[in-house]
């Protein structure tokens, strides 16, 4: 018996029609089972490097490192830590305001999202903790899903050699928002005009249009406080012209990493908010995290007490050696005032300048007038200038401004003058002033009793304080107050706590015609029919004049409405007004005087007049100390009572 054994090639075309069907679907279903299990093998893969990450940070102990509590604005509480950021955006965790380690590590988990693209995404959003995350945890990028932050390395790409810049607007007294001043970062990039950079704020949303009332909000903590990022002319603009604000900008000895380190952080904080508190976390205070962003050895914002002041945020960082001396931005007003003080004291130069800019005068006037042709260009020039003020004021439309403003400058060029402005000489820069505290131990005598007082004020100026550095005729008191201990009987007294003591003595001239006002609130001592001094609780604002020119000093005058609340009144209360009239000298560039009168009728509640008559002197010795005497007559409920005090002013 013989066997053939005959051997066939086959392929995938020659095979049975059934046999390619069924090769043909198991391809289709391995292709499609593993198009399902890719994501998951990815997935998995994912949540393994993720896990890795999340124990090197453990391991490294990152959510209790110097540079999480800057980026989390994380501060130590009784009971741990806090973050100084309320608005819940910031946060990935629903514990990440107290809990720095479910933060970071929410954080971690949030870079492998696939959920956001682009902008959006957490890389994004958070790019200053991404970038300090990627280098400690040394993070493959490519095993994070790909993103794109397109508008982020836009502006970063504009930022060649960057530069940054801590500006700050002199004080308002007429604006309660920015009476102690102001400071903001600017961010220079090479090679292009200061005016084009970046201008880096914090401010509150300001919606109520009674600037007392957002003062008071202000100081509970009612408004959100944003970051904003504009161009840097907008503020001059909004400074300097519109708010009559000296401008002190400080260089910053920042490398240019530390500059980009700061502007990522920056970018982490657009669009959100934390509570604004007039004293503490305001436009000084939220500053200060920039710069400990980009040098976290600054440690700038464990610098300071209950209360920080824009000017003691400047003395700082020119302590510390990070701010060089400071370039000085006039505001138009000061230009103005200094152009017409160069007019010398003929008086019809600046009536020309002046009818020019209302209007009432061709500018081409000027050409005929028998005087110098270099004092015709200054008169043009300085009409020019005030068109442009009162444009900025919005007393005039744009179109006459132009009209006007070509007008003048047309005329002006007939002559072939230019450049006529005088230099503005540059007052005491803002960190050459007293410090903004103050401790006075005294002595003094009340109807024959003596006494040892000491007085203590957090904040910030009064009108007899050395002026360097601070807006003339200004005082700011707040939380001030003194105690008194009399020897006779041994007694220690509260003589006065002032909540807020504000008055802007603000002198009119034939150009500008500011109001002068003032709000008094607090706890003080009234002289009752019982011969004695009793606590009273008071408010008293008011409104005035002021007036310098051709003056050896300052006349002010203010009308003011008064309300005392004591049970040592009859009625409880007693509500009157009154006239106070002062004049405010520098008696040498040391000395100043301030002889005060004040009179007043209480017509509802206890039924009485009051008439003081003070002079208080203070005398400078050094930067930060001074001596100050006053002395002072009161007639209250027909009973009369002299006081004379001694203290020592010491600045801090």
């Amino acid at each position: 018996m013989s066997s053939i054994i005959s051997t066939k090639s086959y392929t995938a075309d020659s095979l049975p029609l059934f046999k390619r069907k069924g090769i043909r679907t198991t391809v289709s279903l391995s292709v499609l089972l593993l198009l399902i299990l890719l994501p998951a093998f990815a997935s998995a893969r994912d949540n393994g490097y993720m896990r890795q990450l999340i124990a090197r940070a453990r391991e490294k102990g990152l959510d209790r490192s110097r540079y999480w509590d800057v980026l989390l604005h994380y501060k130590k509480t009784t009971s741990g830590v806090k973050s100084y950021v309320d608005d819940p955006r910031f946060f990935l965790s629903p514990e990440g305001k107290t809990n720095p380690r479910a933060e970071l590590e929410a954080t971690i988990k949030a870079f492998f999202s696939t959920k956001e693209k682009g902008d959006n995404h957490p890389r994004c959003r958070f790019i200053g903790r991404y970038y300090w995350l990627k280098d400690k945890l040394k993070i493959d990028e490519s095993r994070l899903p790909r993103v794109k932050c397109a508008k982020f390395e836009k502006v970063m790409k504009k930022l060649r050699h960057p530069h940054a810049v801590l500006v700050f607007p002199a004080s308002n007294m007429n604006n309660p928002a920015s009476m102690f001043g102001h400071t903001l970062l600017r961010v220079d990039r090479k090679g292009q005009s200061k005016l084009l950079s970046y201008a880096v704020t914090y401010s509150a949303t300001n919606t109520d249009p009674n600037g007392f009332l957002f003062a008071v909000k202000g100081i509970f903590g009612f408004y959100k406080g944003y970051f904003s990022i504009l161009p840097y002319y907008d503020k001059v603009k909004e400074y300097n012209d519109m708010d009559q604000r000296d401008i002190w900008e400080y260089g910053l000895n920042l490398s240019e990493a530390e500059v980009r380190r700061m502007v990522r952080h920056i970018w982490e904080l657009q669009d959100i908010y934390s509570w604004y508190y007039f004293f503490n976390e305001n436009c000084s205070y939220e500053l200060l995290f920039l710069l400990e962003a980009a040098r976290p050895s600054l440690h700038l914002t464990g610098a300071f007490g209950p209360s920080v002041i824009p000017v003691d945020t400047i003395k700082l960082a020119r302590k510390l050696g990070i701010a060089s001396s400071p370039e000085y931005r006039p505001s138009q007003v000061t230009v103005i005032k200094t152009e017409v003080s160069d007019l010398g004291p003929d008086k019809r130069p600046l009536w020309l300048a002046k009818r020019i800019a209302m209007g009432s005068v061709e500018p081409e006037t000027v050409l005929s007038e028998p005087m110098p042709e270099k004092e015709k260009a200054k008169v043009l020039g300085l009409a020019a200038d005030l068109i442009q003020y009162r444009y900025v004021k919005r007393k005039i439309t744009k179109k006459k401004y132009m009209q006007a403003f070509l007008d003048t400058l047309d005329a002006r060029g007939q002559l072939g003058i230019t450049n006529t402005e005088p230099p503005v000489e540059p007052p005491a820069a803002p960190e050459k002033g007293h410090g903004s505290k103050r401790l006075a131990p005294g002595f003094g005598v009340r109807g024959g009793k003596l006494f040892a007082e000491i007085k203590f004020r957090p904040a910030y100026h009064d009108l007899l304080d050395p002026d360097e550095g601070y807006t003339e005729g200004s005082q700011i008191d707040f939380m001030s107050g003194s105690l008194r201990y009399y020897f006779e009987g041994h007694k220690l007294k509260l003589e006065r706590l002032d909540l807020v003591n504000i008055k802007s003595v603000s002198p009119r001239d034939s150009l500008f015609k500011p109001i002068s006002w003032m709000a008094d609130v607090g706890l003080g001592r009234k002289l009752f029919p019982s011969g004695r001094k009793e606590l009273v609780f008071f408010i008293t604002p008011g409104a005035g004049y002021a007036r310098s020119e051709g003056l050896p000093g300052t006349f002010y005058f203010f009308l003011e409405p008064d309300f005392n609340l004591s049970p040592n009144f009859q009625s409880g209360y007693a509500l009157g007004g009154g006239a106070e009239a002062g004049f405010l000298t520098k008696l040498s560039r040391d000395w100043k005087a301030d002889l005060d009168l004040r009179a007043m009728d209480y017509l509802a509640g206890d039924s009485h007049s009051e008439f003081r008559v003070k002079l208080a002197q203070t005398y400078r010795l050094t930067r930060n100390n001074a001596l100050a005497l006053t002395v002072d007559r009161v007639r209250s409920f027909s009973r009369y009572q002299s006081e004379a005090v001694l203290n020592w002013n010491f600045y801090f």
